[in-house]
C-alpha cells in the first residue's frame, strides 16, 4: 500500500490522515494492496505506447497539478476477511457473485468516507464498458512488473498471487509525486517461469476452448 510505496520506490509520500485510514480500512477487509499514482502517468503510456485505452479523467485540474488517482487490489490476504463476511450471510448460497459483491461493498463504503461526497469515479475490473489496464497501472505506479507475452503482473513481495478490483480517481492533486512516474519493476521472472507461465495460459486457454465447445 502507501507505505509499500514509500518504501519501496522513494517516493515522497506525505500521508495525509484521511488517506492512512482509507488504507488501514481496506487492509483490515483483506484489500492490501493500495498504490497511489498520478492518472498522467498512466494515460501518458497508454499513448506511448498506442494502446487502445480510453483516459483517466483529470477533473479538468491543471496539468500541472496532476490527479491523485489510487489502484485497488489483494494478495491472498483476501480469502480470510471474505470467508468470514461470506460465513455471516443469511444465506451465503443466495449471494450473486459473493467475491465481486464483498470487495465492491468494501471498497465503495471506504471511499464514500474518504471523499465525504467530493468528486471521484471508481473504476471496477469487473465493468467492461469502462476499461481500464490495472495491470498498466501497476507497471507505471511502479508496484509491479507486467510480463507482457503473459500478461502477468508480478509483485516484488506477492509475486503472481495478486488481483486488482479498482482504480480511484480523486479530485485531488497528485503534485507531490513530481513529473515522471516512479522507476519500473525489474523482470522478476527467470526464462524457467516465463517458459511455465506460457504453459500453463496455453493449459488454460485449450482448456477454456474446449469448455465451450
Amino acid at each position: 500500500g502507501w507505505k509499500y510505496l514509500a518504501r519501496v520506490v522513494g517516493l515522497c509520500v506525505c500521508m495525509d490522515p484521511q488517506l492512512e485510514r482509507f488504507a488501514d480500512t481496506l487492509a483490515l477487509a483483506g484489500i492490501d494492496i493500495t498504490q497511489p499514482f498520478d492518472v498522467r502517468w498512466y494515460n501518458a503510456h497508454a499513448i506511448e505506447h498506442s494502446l487502445p485505452l480510453s483516459p483517466l479523467p483529470t477533473f479538468e485540474r491543471p496539468p500541472s497539478d496532476g490527479t491523485l488517482a489510487v489502484l485497488l487490489g489483494n494478495s491472498t490476504a483476501l480469502w480470510p476477511a471474505f470467508l468470514r463476511w461470506l460465513a455471516a450471510q443469511p444465506d451465503p448460497e443466495s449471494v450473486t457473485d459473493p467475491l465481486d459483491t464483498y470487495t465492491a461493498s468494501v471498497i465503495s463504503a471506504a471511499v464514500a468516507d474518504l471523499t465525504g461526497g467530493a468528486r471521484h469515479d471508481i473504476f471496477w475490473v469487473t465493468d467492461s464498458s469502462r476499461l481500464v489496464s490495472m495491470q498498466r497501472v501497476a507497471l507505471v505506479s511502479g508496484l509491479c512488473y507486467h510480463d507482457a507475452e503473459t500478461q502477468l503482473s508480478i509483485h516484488p513481495a506477492f509475486g503472481a498471487w495478486v488481483a486488482f478490483r479498482a482504480v480511484v480517481v480523486l479530485d485531488a492533486p497528485a503534485a507531490r509525486f513530481g513529473d515522471s512516474p516512479p522507476p519500473l519493476v525489474r523482470c522478476l521472472l527467470t526464462d524457467a517461469d516465463k517458459a511455465s507461465a506460457r504453459d500453463a495460459m496455453a493449459a488454460a486457454l485449450r482448456a477454456s476452448d474446449e469448455a465451450n465447445l
